[in-house]
């Protein structure tokens, strides 16, 4: 059985080609965004003092971990005692509890002109400062500007996280391996107290300077790396009857949280590149109708291209077409699509060959191959 059916099934793009027809490839002139820094840097470590409950952690406990060969197993209880041997910290979101000025963003110490978030992700416009930071050398030899960049004072934070936690667990004169895992319930977020806040600063951060009123942008998002220092399993004696001991497990301990910040700047600039444009149909028109109504079919290799240049819709690209519109497969290699094949539409012409070499004219609109040609 070929694994990548069972893979496609489940993973890789979901593209349809078969439904677009493309042009032949050519250049075409195109506006980019183009990356000229990418930067990450790292705040102070903070610290979150840890206790978790029941109303806001949700536990999970195992016991008798195949590693370890325990017997009758543990039954843990109140009076059990845990060894924690290896402690992770997921942090699976790090977000900033409050809003961010302008004020707070600078280049070589000059405010950004405005900053705007959008999904956690922040930009700040330049065009009011590019102008005064930029330094002449750079810009006589068409290179960016490294510059200084800062932002202070951000926060304060909330946090959403996971903790798991490995080790050993005894009781009754017993030992057994445990894995424990602590998440914050129904998405919710620990919210670090007001006042905790952070620096960021990216010393060389690249600068190019501003084209036809393009101004460069900086965008940039936080994260962090988190870790927990001396932690501590107790099983509360206040448990409930009926509950499970994975309810009542409760972790202490301190989290260590480091901030960090991710930046980069863009610019659009013009490009010319040679592609293949598909040739989408106008919105309502009948084509576009149609071509939304295709039917969804799963791409069984999850490794084949996404798409090609060209479909069987699409004319070949060094064939001479006349009054009427005749398509014959895919372009050939010159195309860069591979090769037409047969013309299955040169009528009862014996000597057409291959479409790469046929000349096609419409005649009275019925389709004839007057000659062939050795393109």
């Amino acid at each position: 059985m070929n694994s990548n059916a069972c893979l496609g099934s489940r993973c890789g793009t979901n593209i349809e080609p078969d439904s677009l027809t493309f042009s032949a490839a050519k250049s075409n002139l195109v506006y980019m965004d183009k990356v000229y820094s990418y930067n990450k840097t790292e705040s102070c470590p903070l610290l979150l003092a840890l206790t978790t409950t029941p109303a806001s952690y949700t536990a999970s406990l195992s016991v008798n971990d195949p590693c370890c060969s325990c017997g009758d197993g543990c039954n843990v209880d109140f009076s059990s005692t845990f060894s924690v041997n290896n402690a992770y910290v997921v942090t699976d979101q790090f977000l900033l509890n409050g809003t961010l000025t302008p004020s707070q963003v600078t280049v070589n110490g000059i405010a950004v002109d405005s900053i705007s978030t959008e999904n956690g992700q922040y930009t700040a416009s330049t065009a009011g400062l590019i102008s005064r930071i930029q330094r002449d050398c750079c810009i006589e030899n068409g290179l960016p500007t490294k510059t200084f960049f800062v932002a202070s004072a951000v926060g304060p934070w909330a946090i959403r996280f996971r903790v798991i936690l490995e080790g050993t667990v005894t009781t009754g004169g017993k030992s057994c391996c445990f894995r424990a895992e602590f998440i914050n319930n129904d998405d919710t977020f620990v919210a670090l107290p007001d006042g905790t806040v952070s620096n960021f600063a990216i010393p060389k951060l690249s600068l190019p300077c501003a084209i036809n009123g393009i101004a460069p942008t900086i965008r940039f998002q936080f994260g962090a790396m988190s870790q927990i220092l001396n932690p501590v399993l107790t099983v509360s004696p206040e448990s409930a009857a009926g509950t499970s001991v994975a309810s009542n497990l409760i972790l202490s301990g301190t989290l260590v949280i480091s901030p960090t910040m991710s930046a980069e700047v863009i610019r659009k600039s013009l490009f010319c590149i040679t592609a293949c444009e598909a040739m989408l149909p106008c919105d309502g028109t009948e084509e576009a109708l149609l071509s939304a109504q295709n039917d969804e079919e799963d791409n069984c290799d999850p490794f084949a291209p996404d798409c090609a240049c060209g479909s069987s819709t699409t004319p070949p690209a060094n064939t001479i077409i006349g009054g009427a519109d005749i398509q014959c497969g895919n372009r050939d290699s010159r195309g860069s699509c591979g090769n037409c094949g047969s013309c299955s539409n040169c009528g009862n012409c014996s000597n057409c060959g291959n479409c790469e070499n046929t000349i096609i004219t419409g005649i009275g609109g019925h389709n004839h191959c007057n000659s062939c040609m050795s393109l």
